[in-house]
């Protein structure tokens, strides 16, 4: 059996070495960190102008797709809002790169319910006319880290316009307004909302490979009054605009890090931008003061509550989950989340988090390796103290010979006490120490007093030295 010193030795050496390599796994579980950029999957992003390029993708063109965006009557809340063809695409692969040509007959109205006119549409004013073809090409989408440990990622970029609900209906009062012909849902309800159709079906067809759709993982949102859902591609909510610990500031005033801009096929879709900042407004899935309301984010980072449901020009920064994040390549630039307030402050109680306080669904490299080395560091302290404890027990006395009278400091209380009187009986008798002159004999190691002329103790089974 070991000795304890040489326990203690190889103890010593093991959290040495774990004091060299648990920096090397820390640095493996903390690769990114929220606020860094990466990026995964692609979308339609960039304007091309070079003509030589839009000309062979004219040419290559083939079967033009309908958006079937919706324009109406020129009155919101009428119900009289319907899809046509009036916005196509189409996809094309030009020397390996991916692009989408977009073409419009009419305007995509600011509001669904408005006719599809010039005056009633942001596109003109973004530089994009109707009878016109525009290509964009498809650039990996750049993703915000808001929570490296459970893999949640947010679009930097404003990637598309989209209405919340395509449809409003108003019952008895203009405040209450219904998502359908029925009245079975408000128009405000994520759950049953057009833009969650829109986000994974179209988007998620559209920005992801088969590979790369195995990687994102479900997420259970908490929608408020509304039915909670499970998503792949999701709307970020109030609290989580609020999370400090992703990077935003704590107060829903005016604040950079929730400032966003739009891509340039953003733009083409009908986004508005300030003209100062060129950021935009930006939807968030919290219903906002009425049933034709939702919060959103505005161009100056105020978060704000009176987001009409059905206008079109609604930025979309969509949100998913990763099953891990390591190894992804970050761009340069990182996301800044230093950042000043100013303007109104509002709490929203009408709210529940997303993916915050919901259960975390994995575990990061490092908590695994931890819980691994601390398993490890209790076997080895357990067997510790289990070879302390035998060689407790088979500890050597000071050597004692035959006739000695040195003082005893050993652990054999009355066995053997110089001048005592008599401490043990045995088959002659009583003896003391003093007794047969020499012909004591005790085990240096167990205290028992042997008879002479032994060779191994026959009670722990030492060999005694008889010289």
């Amino acid at each position: 059996m070991l000795s304890c010193k040489k326990i203690i030795v190889s103890t010593l050496t093991f959290m040495i070495l774990l004091g060299v390599l648990l920096p090397g796994f820390e640095t493996d579980a903390a690769e990114h960190n929220t606020g860094d950029i990466i990026e995964f999957g692609s979308y339609p992003q960039s304007k091309v102008y070079d003509t030589a390029i839009t000309d062979s993708l004219n040419s290559m063109a083939g079967t033009w797709l309908s958006y079937y965006y919706y324009s109406g009557t020129g009155d919101d809340l009428d119900g009289n809002m319907y899809p046509s063809d009036y916005m196509r695409y189409c996809d094309v692969i030009y020397d390996n790169v991916k692009y989408r040509g977009v073409t419009f007959s009419q305007y995509r109205p600011l509001r669904t319910g408005l006719l599809p006119e010039a005056d009633q549409s942001n596109q003109d004013e973004n530089g994009y006319y109707t009878n016109t073809v525009y290509w964009f090409r498809f650039d990996p989408v750049k993703w915000r880290v808001l929570d490296p440990y459970n893999g949640l990622l947010m679009s930097e970029m404003i990637l598309d316009a989209q209405a919340f609900n395509n449809y409003v209906y108003y019952a008895e009062s203009i405040d209450i307004t219904y998502g359908d012909s029925s009245h079975s849902f408000y128009s405000n309800n994520y759950e049953r909302c057009s833009l969650r159709e829109w986000l994974n079906n179209d988007f998620y067809n559209t920005a992801f490979s088969e590979a790369q759709k195995s990687e994102i993982l479900s997420t259970e949102l908490y929608n408020g009054s509304d039915a909670s859902t499970n998503d792949k591609v999701y709307l970020l909510s109030y609290s989580d605009m609020v999370n400090s610990s992703y990077g935003f500031s704590s107060s829903s005033q005016s604040s950079a890090t929730r400032q966003a801009k739009g891509t340039d096929y953003a733009f083409c879709q009908g986004l508005w931008a300030d003209q100062d900042t060129n950021c935009s407004y930006w939807r968030i899935r919290t219903q906002g003061q009425k049933s034709y309301y939702t919060c959103d984010i505005r161009y100056d980072g105020c978060i704000y509550d009176d987001y009409r449901t059905f206008s079109p020009s609604g930025g979309v920064r969509p949100a998913i989950r990763l099953n891990s994040i390591d190894g992804f390549a970050a761009p340069a630039s990182s996301f800044n989340s230093n950042d000043s307030t100013t303007g109104r402050d509002e709490y929203y109680e009408n709210d529940t988090p997303s993916v915050s306080e919901a259960p975390a669904q994995k575990k990061s490299f490092l908590s695994i390796a931890s819980t691994i080395i601390a398993i490890l560091i209790a076997v080895l302290v357990l067997a510790i103290g289990v070879v302390l404890l035998f060689n407790r027990k088979s500890k050597p006395v000071n050597p004692v010979t035959r006739g000695s009278t040195d003082s005893y400091q050993g652990n054999v209380g009355p066995l053997y006490n110089p001048g005592a009187g008599p401490v043990i009986n045995s088959p002659g008798g009583n003896f003391t120490n003093n007794s047969f002159n020499g012909a004591n004999l005790f085990c240096p190691y167990c205290g028992k007093q042997l008879p002479p002329d032994t060779v191994f103790c026959e009670y722990c089974g030492k060999k005694i030295d008889q010289s």
